[in-house]
């Protein structure tokens, strides 16, 4: 069995956006909680996430130290969801 197999998955997964924004309070507290921490995004900018399906890599680093400052749990995999799956 080569590399490529061993790690092939037919599961097609994704960032659940929409959790992670909840998760953090809804958007306006998102935001706020962002600009707290020197990152500053609007509330439709964080509504673009959710729209985008996509939480660019260093929004969701900082969501994360974000999270571990406040000592709020965060776990990535809380998030991770089949693509086309629902709630």
């Amino acid at each position: 069995m080569g590399n490529e197999d061993r790690h092939h998955t037919n599961i097609e997964v994704e960032l659940d956006c929409w959790a992670v924004v909840r998760h953090f309070g809804g958007l306006a507290k998102c935001s706020r909680l962002m600009r707290e921490f020197g990152i500053d995004l609007s509330v439709d900018a964080i509504e673009k996430w959710r729209r985008r399906r996509n939480i660019p890599t260093a929004q969701l680093v900082t969501l994360a130290a974000i999270a571990r400052a406040k000592g709020v749990r965060f776990d990535i995999y809380d998030f991770i969801k089949e693509k086309g799956a629902t709630k």
